[in-house]
């Protein structure tokens, strides 16, 4: 197996950019990191929620397909063609504090993946939806903020391009505080 792609994230500003070039990193795309509140007293959430249930193990080639959805196509090229490319990939999340995984899944069909970190004193939401329902990631954020509702902050990071994601974070007051540049080095050739 071993490795065939390394993966840097940096901040949009960082000197280091320049070297990361030059050591053979290629950009393919940005991600915003917003900064939000918690669910504060008097506030309430929306009364249709999605049926969410826990993330299984199962559950790793729908939320495959999902990703394939969801994500660009420029990233998906980076990222993971194949099932096992996205699995080397992933993230192994924000590795703070306790971690929750959820699915929304609609006729058999996974249509929306919610991740909540509870940190010490951040809440970290991640959010993948379904871009042919507009609502969904309105729903999961809300759900999210709920699960996290004894976080005074917290945090989240949003694909350039993800509208819907964007959007729903930006209505409920969370606002960006830094642009990120995804960079990725091939080590090994592509057969």
């Amino acid at each position: 197996r071993g490795v065939h792609r390394l993966f840097l994230r940096l901040c949009s500003s960082s000197p280091m950019l320049q070297e990361a070039s030059a050591a053979g990193f290629i950009g393919y795309q940005k991600e915003y990191l917003l900064h939000g509140r918690g669910l504060q007293n008097g506030h309430t959430l929306p009364s249709t929620l999605p049926q969410l249930r826990s993330r299984a193990a199962s559950d790793d080639y729908p939320l495959f397909r999902l990703y394939q959805a969801a994500t660009p196509a420029q990233a998906r090229m980076v990222e993971g063609t194949t099932f096992q490319e996205w699995q080397d990939a992933q993230e192994r999340g924000w590795d703070r504090g306790h971690r929750s995984e959820y699915v929304d899944e609609r006729e058999g069909q996974l249509v929306g993946w919610l991740q909540v970190t509870d940190a010490e004193k951040v809440g970290y939401l991640d959010v993948l939806a379904s871009p042919e329902d507009g609502a969904l990631a309105d729903a999961l954020v809300d759900v999210g903020r709920s699960a996290l509702a004894n976080k005074e902050t917290l945090v989240s990071l949003v694909r350039e391009g993800d509208a819907a994601l964007l959007g729903s974070l930006r209505e409920r007051g969370f606002e960006p505080v830094n642009e990120y540049v995804c960079l990725v080095k091939q080590v090994t050739a592509r057969v």
